[in-house]
């Protein structure tokens, strides 16, 4: 189910901002590698856009660290890739009452932008 809903979430991404992305890449060097569920590289952007999905079917699945597993995941990207990016989290939700960042507290706590 998750997959499906991974799936369904990247392709309304796509569909919203007109840009294509590479599912499921993993990018590798030395001993360090990631897998992101999504990538779109392209050099006529002022940087990558690292695409990370996360399901939350319950309200006490709302955590910090979600914003900060994307910001990991980026800062990881651009170490070894050596190229700039920006992180963009997709929470899939249940309801309308947890639509908005503001709905989740704890997702919002975990970083300036989610």
């Amino acid at each position: 189910m998750y997959l499906t809903l991974e799936q369904i979430a990247l392709a309304k991404y796509e569909r919203d901002s007109k840009l294509l992305l590479e599912r499921r890449p993993r990018f590798t060097r030395g001993d360090a590698s990631v897998q992101l569920d999504a990538i779109r590289q392209d050099d006529d952007l002022a940087e990558d856009i690292v695409v990370e999905v996360r399901w939350l079917r319950k309200r006490y699945l709302d955590a910090p660290i979600w914003v900060r597993q994307v910001d990991a995941a980026t800062s990881t990207y651009e170490m070894i890739t050596g190229r700039k990016a920006r992180g963009v989290l997709i929470l899939v939700v249940p309801k309308d009452s947890m639509k908005r960042v503001s709905d989740l507290p704890s997702t919002a706590a975990g970083g300036s932008e989610a």
